[in-house]
């Protein structure tokens, strides 16, 4: 009866040690195929894949036109630029950006910019400002410049 015993804890062991081999093994194979992009590279070094360029702008915080009452909106934008060059551009055109932003803003009231509708128009006028902001500062293809602007806060009081 021992000597089966024995004969089972050795196959145990035995099967162990197979099982933790394979799983090394497999550890291994799959950090090199990581590290080294896979079958056609990663996506970064393919092209596959471009980071957004993202130009965050300050915080505006702006009385709105309402008449009844003293009302006023708190916006932080983020710019989503085409690509790099645009980064680069937005970038240096924050301040007159913000500005135009300011007046933009100045005009609007407070119930059609609670609603879903009224932020999806004050996004396209304000993308159509940044568009001719760049046009304005002769940037080549003011139309692929900015593709989208999003919102981290929008706050009305």
């Amino acid at each position: 009866m021992s000597t089966t015993m024995n004969e089972n804890s050795g196959s145990k062991k035995m099967m162990l040690i197979a099982g933790l081999l394979l799983a090394t093994i497999a550890l291994a194979g799959g950090a090199f195929f990581m590290l080294s992009g896979g079958a056609g590279g990663n996506l970064l070094s393919t092209g596959g894949f471009k980071a957004p360029a993202y130009v965050p702008m300050d915080s505006l915080i702006v009385n709105l036109a309402d008449k009844d009452r003293e009302r006023y909106v708190q916006v932080v934008l983020v710019l989503e630029a085409g690509d790099e060059s645009a980064r680069e551009a937005l970038t240096q055109m924050a301040p007159v950006l913000r500005s135009r932003a300011m007046m933009v803003l100045s005009r609007k009231y407070a119930e059609p910019l609670k609603t879903s509708e009224g932020k999806q128009a004050l996004t396209a006028e304000l993308m159509d400002l940044v568009r001719v902001s760049l046009e304005d500062a002769n940037y080549p293809n003011p139309a692929e410049g900015i593709k989208q602007i999003h919102y981290s806060t929008l706050v009305i009081q």
